[in-house]
């Protein structure tokens, strides 16, 4: 952490167990902003709503030791049909109950798409957390940057009056592409 922390302003987690307890710990000292994530399973099984509460404790306990300036309920929760939206709501509810200092901010982390779909998931939300990938889009790469800027622009006139991050975006230089049309190639 002490590493990135030279080249970055934000250091990201996206899970609270094992090492991860001290991740937001670390990036205040390296001089960074911590936005510490809870990865949040399926719960169809008991062993999953327990690993979830688990995930959420952890959470609520680092951000109340100061260590959180943002703390993310899931990553691409809805995207990836984990939660629904209840499921979803219900977590960051608890989490933001759970929060003693006001200052740390409350997030989920989805595509900018299902964000759009789901306007009381952005209600929920201090700060609205979006992954832009056009190249799961299938778009070309030379309709990259404008398909970017036009998802952006959805996704900002969703959250409103809420500020907006970008939580993910990116072009892989190798790999498979995203689907059978060949329109977006790894480069």
């Amino acid at each position: 952490i002490l590493d990135a922390a030279q080249y970055a302003t934000w250091i990201r987690t996206f899970g609270t167990s094992g090492t991860l307890q001290q991740a937001g710990l670390y990036a205040r000292q390296a001089g960074a902003k911590a936005m510490i994530g809870a990865y949040l399973a399926n719960p169809s099984t008991p062993d999953l709503v327990t690993a979830n509460q688990q995930e959420l404790d952890r959470l609520i306990v680092m951000a109340n030791a100061g260590q959180a300036d943002i703390v993310t309920v899931g990553n691409e929760t809805l995207y990836n049909g984990a939660l629904t939206e209840s499921q979803l709501l219900a977590y960051i509810a608890y989490v933001r109950a759970g929060l003693k200092n006001p200052s740390v901010q409350v997030s989920t982390v989805d595509t900018w798409n299902e964000l759009v779909s789901h306007p009381d998931v952005i209600a929920a939300c201090d700060v609205v957390l979006a992954n832009i990938y056009p190249f799961y889009e299938n778009t070309p790469e030379s309709n990259a940057l404008a398909q970017l800027q036009s998802d952006y622009a959805q996704i900002l006139a969703a959250s409103g009056s809420k500020e907006l991050m970008i939580a993910e975006t990116g072009w892989p230089s190798s790999g498979s592409p995203p689907s059978n049309d060949l329109l977006a190639i790894p480069s």
